[in-house]
């Protein structure tokens, strides 16, 4: 009787660890725009996957708050002119596609790729607000301790950040990053 009630304590609180830790992770999900405009980085680096992610990179270019722009995992595809047509830019010698990457993982060692062979030491990442805590803890895993990474998240209106509670499919995107961050962290063996 005892070993059940033991089991039970401990069930309870990796139930409550569980749920704690969601509440956490969701704060770490940012509701507004982080930095203010005055950040120029030397590269946007732009995360395919999610729609307004590679306008929002481009606009970075555009606004020159940025000097060039990656686009990592566009895949075979998408094509130069495609993105062309999304963007009032006329130099797209500063734009460069990564094809390579298919996960978060594959976006920050293609990342690093590129950004030695470039010597770029600052980027604005952007990615979706509700990708933006994993993908901030895997490319500073990944990439070399000297770049320095601005978040940069973009907004779709199928996510609500704000009283996520209140739709489904806000709680499900959250549920799921948060499972997929505790699983790199578990991996990595970076909490134990």
């Amino acid at each position: 009787m005892f070993l059940f009630s033991m089991i039970r304590a401990v069930l309870w609180l990796v139930v409550f660890a569980f749920i704690g830790g969601f509440f956490y992770f969701v704060t770490l999900v940012p509701e507004y725009q982080i930095d203010k405009g005055d950040v120029v980085t030397d590269a946007a680096v732009v995360l395919t996957g999610g729609k307004m992610r590679i306008e929002e990179g481009l606009k970075l270019l555009e606004e020159k708050k940025t000097r060039r722009v990656f686009i990592s995992g566009v895949g075979s595809d998408k094509l130069m002119s495609q993105i062309r047509n999304r963007t009032n830019i006329t130099n797209m010698s500063k734009v460069e596609l990564g094809r390579l990457a298919t996960s978060t993982k594959g976006n920050a060692l293609e990342t690093k790729a590129w950004l030695e062979k470039n010597n770029i030491k600052t980027i604005s990442l952007v990615t979706a607000n509700y990708h933006m805590p994993r993908s901030l803890l895997e490319f500073r895993y990944y990439l070399n301790s000297d770049v320095e990474i601005i978040p940069h998240p973009s907004f779709t209106s199928s996510f609500h950040r704000k009283e996520y509670w209140l739709h489904l499919n806000s709680i499900k995107i959250l549920l799921l990053e948060y499972s997929k961050t505790l699983l790199f962290l578990y991996e990595k063996n970076l909490v134990k």
